[in-house]
């Protein structure tokens, strides 16, 4: 950025959730691989933009800022992609870490680690004040602009699942909209692709369910719950993922089942006195 000037700017405030608990627990080595893994974090772009070169990214205690010209072709698409591309990074690691933000567009000064502006302040009162659930949220006026400035915007708005409306009529990105079958993907890597979504709803599934067993606090209840209703809906959306689950719970049934059978030609064990 030029010096001692703003620059308009759409600005992303990620915040990870959870991080006051990871500070309780003092376990150092989880706290630093999920600052390494944000660090050295790379966004693989999705569409062949040029703008992905000028994306930044500013790490600020359990926040990350990302920032881009706004001026600049499909600024608007490259960031929500790179936004999506980091929820889904840090969810497949060991531990899954989730976030949640906002996206704003305004003025914005980056210089030396000094960082402000009303882009920067409007995306921070997103996050806090409404985006409330692990989702990346922004108004139906930033999107509209940021698609009047994309030439990728007659695809997205085709496909209907990136950007989603929710209840609150909030927009926000559908990170889980992975794009692992789009018509530029070989063949040959097709099949990986599946195994790879496959292992990962496993794991954020399970993640989810762990967390909604025993969580008693009822804003992190709703949380995980708005998580799993996402989930769920992405995976009837995916038909090899839906066939791999309903296999499973079949499986699960069958062998239910057959316990249950075993029980009654066999009797319970032990005698009471």
């Amino acid at each position: 950025m030029e010096e001692n000037k703003y620059q308009d700017c759409y600005v992303a405030f990620l915040d990870i959730l959870g991080f006051k608990e990871m500070l309780k627990s003092n376990d150092f080595d989880q706290m630093l691989s999920i600052f390494k893994a944000i660090k050295y974090f790379r966004a693989r772009p999705v569409f062949e933009m040029p703008v992905y070169a000028d994306i930044h990214a500013h790490i600020m205690s359990d926040s990350i800022i990302v920032y881009v010209d706004a001026t600049k072709k499909d600024s608007f698409v490259a960031l929500t992609d790179v936004c999506a591309q980091i929820q889904m990074y840090l969810l497949r690691l060991d531990t899954p870490i989730i976030l949640r933000g906002g996206i704003s567009r305004g003025s914005l000064y980056c210089e030396d680690g000094i960082i402000f502006g009303t882009g920067l302040s409007r995306a921070y009162m997103l996050e806090e004040g409404l985006a409330v659930f692990p989702r990346v949220i922004f108004t139906e006026s930033t999107r509209a602009q940021g698609m009047e400035n994309s030439g990728f915007s007659k695809f997205l708005d085709s496909r209907k699942q990136f950007y989603l409306k929710d209840d609150d009529e909030l927009f926000y990105i559908d990170f889980l909209d992975t794009f692992s079958y789009l018509g530029h993907t070989p063949v040959k890597e097709i099949e990986k692709s599946k195994e790879n979504d496959i292992a990962f709803f496993e794991k954020i599934a399970t993640f989810v369910d762990q967390h909604l067993s025993y969580e008693l606090n009822p804003s992190v209840r709703a949380k995980y719950l708005w998580l799993k209703k996402k989930i769920q809906s992405r995976i009837q959306q995916m038909p090899n993922i839906k066939k791999h689950f309903k296999e499973k719970e079949q499986e699960k049934k069958k062998k239910e089942s057959a316990e249950m059978n075993k029980y009654i030609q066999e009797g319970p064990r032990g005698t009471y006195e």
